[in-house]
């Protein structure tokens, strides 16, 4: 009886211990927790006005820290998590063997969401289902990863990645390129706060931080905006409804599509000549600083 009884609760001992035991994401959860502890030290330290040392406690209560350790915390979760979506999809994009697939039927489903008047809206979305010949002469047949709003001819084909054990084929296109910038820029602006805080925490200057933000602002992200809108407008708006793709757009949408697609195309030229002439400038300018403080002799 007494053996039985040690049996069991060595059983429930090693049950507990496995059930305790934590993965690679859990210890990396944990480190990241304890240096949102000592950069919410930190932060709370400068913003005080105090130097960090052992004998200087921030001026602030447990509600302030706690709260400034949750900002810190998710903005570090969120940045380690666009980095290894965005590490993972260039992974995937790369290394994945690609084919070209058969769409052969739709699978819909409702996706709801809301307007800017607070109003719930539902749209048909439609997940195409594609047949390809894999390389080792097997028929596969498998959803894509993306699902829109219009349907794609049946028919008609899809660049496709795809890979034993995958659960759905990665769809290799322009739009997956757009949606991996949008992941790059959001990816870019989170890792950018953490460092900035990082910076300001520590004392050290901002300077080149703000000088980097300020050149990411005006040579990347509004021109990426401003193309990516255009996207938008002109191929998933105008070029879908007109190839009869998408038979749900009213008159004043495809109006507000022409005039948004005119609007954004003149701009970006617009705006690219102006980085040009600002850059040929800067130079000039940097070019007339060097040769003035040349010597004469």
């Amino acid at each position: 009886m007494n053996e039985d009884t040690h049996t069991a609760v060595q059983q429930v001992s090693e049950s507990h211990s496995q059930g305790f035991a934590l993965t690679g994401y859990g210890w990396l959860m944990i480190v990241v927790a304890l240096l949102s502890v000592l950069l919410t030290y930190k932060f709370l330290s400068r913003k005080s006005g105090d130097s960090f040392s052992k004998t200087v406690k921030p001026k602030a209560g447990c509600l302030s820290f706690g709260y400034v350790f949750l900002v810190i915390f998710c903005i570090a979760t969120l940045a380690l998590g666009a980095v290894g979506m965005f590490v993972n999809s260039i992974h995937n994009i790369v290394s994945l063997p690609r084919y070209e697939a058969t769409i052969i039927d739709h699978e819909s489903h409702q996706s709801e969401s809301r307007d800017s008047d607070g109003r719930r809206r539902s749209r048909t979305m439609y997940t195409p289902t594609l047949r390809f010949t894999d390389n080792a002469g097997n028929l596969r047949e498998v959803k894509a990863d993306l699902s829109s709003s219009g349907k794609d001819p049946i028919g008609s084909t899809l660049t496709i990645g795809y890979k034993d054990g995958m659960s759905k084929a990665e769809v290799i296109s322009i739009t997956k390129y757009l949606m991996l910038l949008g992941l790059a820029i959001m990816m870019f602006v989170l890792v950018y706060v953490l460092v900035l805080g990082i910076v300001y925490s520590f004392g050290w200057s901002t300077a080149f931080i703000l000088r980097i933000g300020g050149g990411f602002l005006m040579y990347f992200l509004f021109p990426a905006g401003m193309m990516v809108l255009f996207w938008g407008c002109a191929y998933h708006g105008l070029y879908k409804h007109f190839t009869g793709q998408r038979h749900d757009m009213p008159v004043w949408a495809i109006v507000v599509c022409s005039i948004f697609s005119v609007v954004l195309f003149l701009s970006f030229i617009g705006y690219l000549r102006m980085l040009m002439g600002k850059t040929v400038g800067d130079n000039t300018g940097l070019s007339r600083k060097m040769f003035n403080k040349r010597k004469v002799y």
